[in-house]
């Protein structure tokens, strides 16, 4: 994806109304407002940030310290479009940007997958370095091999997740602890599993082209997903099955 304007463009036509982003960023929003309260200066640091949604999200919602990086010049370019000042750079690179113990919270949304498990490992050491005591890191991950399809190709996902493996990736180490984890949407999964079926039978016979979901759907069928999401999200996570999967980590 990135190399592929017209995903980014994609993404930033829908991600401020479509209810998957919507429902991702109520999950950021509500965990750190769990984690540190009524405090919005709180340094934040939206690592692979895309076409910058996230990050006005969390301005209109009163946080203050925002940054933010992402190394495709397409996504820059929206940020820009949208009056963020973000710095472009590699995920493997925000050790040598930004210092030790310098970030309260990390997000990082839905950008790991785009390097190798050993490249995972080192920006995750690095991700656990610049954060400070307390701090709180947050990852969205596309999660479940069920859930694989034309989508994953067009926006170059080349791993989905799940949660065992993440012991793996983060050792301990690296001093980050209390994990808690989400799969989601759960009341959306056996529809999605069945379309990203379809796209494989397609692409296994050589039909279609391999295209994302990042299209918003009609106004009427968006608002009912966000009501579902809603309600899904004030229940407990207990059924670990959805295509994506979101965790939290606090550095002791």
């Amino acid at each position: 994806m990135l190399g592929n304007r017209a995903e980014y463009d994609k993404m930033a036509a829908a991600e401020s109304m479509h209810w998957w982003y919507s429902t991702l960023h109520g999950l950021v929003l509500k965990t750190l407002q769990r984690h540190f309260q009524h405090k919005k200066d709180i340094a934040l640091l939206d690592a692979g940030c895309g076409t910058g949604w996230l990050m006005l999200y969390l301005k209109q919602q009163g946080y203050t310290n925002m940054q933010g990086f992402d190394i495709s010049e397409h996504a820059l370019e929206h940020c820009g479009k949208r009056g963020l000042m973000v710095n472009r750079l590699g995920l493997q690179q925000v050790g040598d940007f930004y210092k030790p113990q310098s970030v309260d919270a990390i997000i990082c949304c839905d950008a790991l997958y785009f390097l190798d498990f050993q490249q995972q490992k080192k920006t995750l050491e690095h991700f656990a370095a610049i954060l400070k005591p307390k701090g709180l890191l947050l990852l969205n991950l596309p999660a479940l091999d069920v859930f694989s399809g034309t989508h994953d190709i067009s926006v170059g996902i080349k791993k989905r997740y799940h949660h065992s493996v993440l012991q793996q990736l983060l050792p301990p180490y690296l001093g980050l602890s209390s994990a808690t984890f989400r799969y989601w949407p759960v009341a959306l999964s056996p529809v999605i599993a069945l379309a990203r079926a379809r796209q494989r039978k397609k692409m296994n016979e050589g039909v279609g082209s391999a295209v994302s979901d990042v299209n918003l759907p009609a106004v009427g069928v968006n608002m009912l997903l966000k009501a579902i999401l809603k309600i899904e999200m004030k229940l407990p996570p207990v059924i670990n099955f959805g295509s994506s999967l979101f965790v939290a980590y606090v550095k002791e």
